[in-house]
């Protein structure tokens, strides 16, 4: 049976202001899809850490919930750029899409939210049918050589 993590980015996660329900969520969808969750891990709004959780990845899939919002700490298309030896890129279709959501509200989108439009290098785009940031796959280019980052899948 493959085997996948669940990887929750949120300082809010860990101080118990939110209850971390996506993970119960995503546990579900993984047994249902044939996948064991081995491990489950919530890490803070930090890049060195979200890099480091991403970088320790020994599994089939990883999949990451958190930090893909417009504000400052929603880091986690930087930090798997970085843990993935790529850079960040303005994917001009999710830019678009993103736009036409607030278009769809009568409002021109804010300046701050093209920066869930900057993706890691290389990644395939999840579109978002219901919100604005889109999601992505991406695989660390350690992958090659070792297990780390194999498949690793942020929404």
């Amino acid at each position: 049976m493959p085997t996948a993590q669940i990887l929750t980015i949120g300082d809010e996660l860990l101080s118990g202001d939110t209850v971390n329900t996506n993970l119960a969520y995503l546990g579900e969808r993984c047994r249902r899809l044939g996948f064991e969750v081995v491990r489950a891990l919530s890490v803070r709004d930090r890049i060195p850490e979200i890099v480091a959780a991403v970088a320790d990845v020994t599994v089939d899939l990883c999949l990451v919930s958190g930090g893909l919002g417009p504000t400052s700490d929603d880091l986690t298309a930087e930090a798997v750029a970085l843990a993935a030896g790529v850079p960040l890129v303005r994917d001009a279709a999710s830019e678009a899409a993103i736009a036409a959501v607030f278009a769809g509200f009568g409002r021109p989108m804010p300046d701050i939210n093209r920066k869930q439009a900057d993706l890691p290098a290389g990644c395939d785009v999840l579109p978002n049918p219901v919100g604005t940031a889109p999601g992505f796959a991406a695989s660390c280019r350690a992958a090659a050589t070792s297990p780390a980052c194999r498949g690793c899948r942020a929404r």
